[in-house]
């Protein structure tokens, strides 16, 4: 190094230095490619995962639907069944009425 007549410091790298210099950024451009792709390989893996996890996501729901119809269905039932043995019960009773003009036995 060394200055110029106006004062400027004048910086002379030589060729080899320059070779250096491309190499390693050759280098480094390389190592970022291989990193890049790396990450859109990580990325792809990670949108597949969430695909499957959504998908499981709309099974469940669609189960946990299911589910509670048939809770609310059974629930239906189980108010019918009960309607129908007061009903039966009190028919029974009425059945069983005694005449009032028999004598007991």
């Amino acid at each position: 190094m060394f200055h110029s007549h106006n004062g400027r410091r004048v910086i002379f790298a030589g060729w080899a230095s320059a070779r250096e210099m491309f190499a390693n950024l050759t280098s480094e451009r390389d190592q970022l490619r291989r990193e890049l792709f790396e990450r859109d390989r990580e990325l792809e893996w990670t949108r597949r995962d969430l695909a499957s996890a959504q998908q499981s996501v709309r099974e469940l729901r669609d189960a946990i639907t299911d589910m509670l119809a048939a809770k609310r269905a059974h629930e239906t039932a189980k108010a019918e069944l009960a309607a129908l043995y007061r009903k039966h019960t009190i028919e029974r009773a009425r059945e069983a009425e005694r005449d009032p003009t028999l004598p007991m036995q």
